[in-house]
């Protein structure tokens, strides 16, 4: 019987934390916000438990941060975050004023706040997030080396050298992945879709790629996109692993193969 009161106790006090943490977080998302006087916009997805939540926190003049509202979808897409950042203006946020927005350099996150805000907001990818990005790209032994270079490059004061180090650093990073570097638009997997299909049971097509299928969605922003891609690509096609070395320099390291008699 002692056990059966803990069980119905512990089941009260989680009903009554639904409840309780419901109402709050209605409030939170049903605030007005006319009144902060907010500078700079953060944006950004949490991934929790299956589901992923779009964040928006503000920054007023005098440096206190507010969270502004929580959007819920299943991946990082474009609607999700437009959903959110429409929501916020219908709350209050002057779209007449011009923000600083800082995102993890999702294509998604971009689009949707440009699609939102037009010419009125100054997207600013955030350094964590880039540093990040940019280390995934890299093989483990260069890893280390080259955050410690881009964050010292962050961190310089003066203008010419902070513009001069990180074209150094992407100069460097070329020769070692080209296609890592280059910054894909926030269309590009509607537009490969697209291409996609118009060749699908009409043409062979033939794709490589140096990163697995599971992070194309993430790497192109559109996860929707890259699944109706790859349902085509997939249908009749075949995947070849060729493993994680560079061809262009297998044969500096693999001795020649001997000639035939």
């Amino acid at each position: 019987m002692s056990n059966f009161r803990v069980g119905c106790m512990r089941g009260l006090r989680n009903s009554q934390f639904v409840a309780a943490s419901g109402n709050q977080l209605r409030e939170l998302c049903e605030r007005r916000l006319e009144d902060l006087h907010l500078v700079v916009l953060m944006i950004d997805g949490i991934h929790f438990g299956g589901q992923v939540l779009v964040v928006a926190l503000g920054i007023a003049e005098g440096g206190e941060k507010h969270i502004l509202g929580v959007w819920q979808g299943a991946t990082e897409n474009t609607t999700v975050v437009k959903g959110l950042l429409e929501d916020l203006v219908d709350r209050g946020l002057d779209l007449g004023r011009r923000y600083l927005v800082v995102i993890d350099g999702s294509k998604a996150l971009r689009a949707g706040v440009e699609r939102v805000s037009g010419e009125q907001v100054e997207v600013q990818p955030c350094q964590i997030h880039k540093r990040r990005n940019v280390r995934e790209y890299l093989p483990e032994n260069g890893q280390r080396d080259y955050d410690r270079r881009m964050r010292n490059a962050y961190a310089m004061n003066s203008h010419t050298e902070a513009k001069a180090a990180p074209e150094k650093i992407f100069r460097q990073l070329e020769r070692i992945n080209d296609l890592g570097m280059r910054k894909l638009g926030p269309t590009a997997a509607e537009e490969l879709l697209e291409i996609v299909m118009r060749r699908y049971e009409r043409a062979s097509t033939l794709v490589t790629s140096n990163r697995p299928i599971e992070d194309w969605g993430k790497l192109l922003g559109d996860t929707a996109a890259v699944t109706a891609m790859l349902d085509r690509l997939l249908h009749h096609g075949h995947i070849l692993k060729c493993g994680p070395r560079s061809w262009r320099t297998r044969s500096q390291t693999e001795p020649p193969a001997p000639e035939k008699q």
